[in-house]
């Protein structure tokens, strides 16, 4: 009996873990988005300056 409670418990652990490492992960995939968004942005800006 305790012994499923234990896995019970260390499935609940691990998949509150992968929610966080996936939310982190989608913080960092949209600061990266806004980041290459201003970088293509500024390069756009830089390609009709030049034309």
């Amino acid at each position: 009996m305790s012994h499923d409670i234990l896995l019970l418990i260390a499935g609940a652990a691990t998949l509150a873990a992968l929610s966080v490492i996936c939310e982190c992960c989608g913080l960092q995939r949209s600061l990266l988005l806004v980041r290459y968004g201003k970088k293509a942005a500024a390069s756009e800006r830089g390609v009709h300056e030049q034309a």
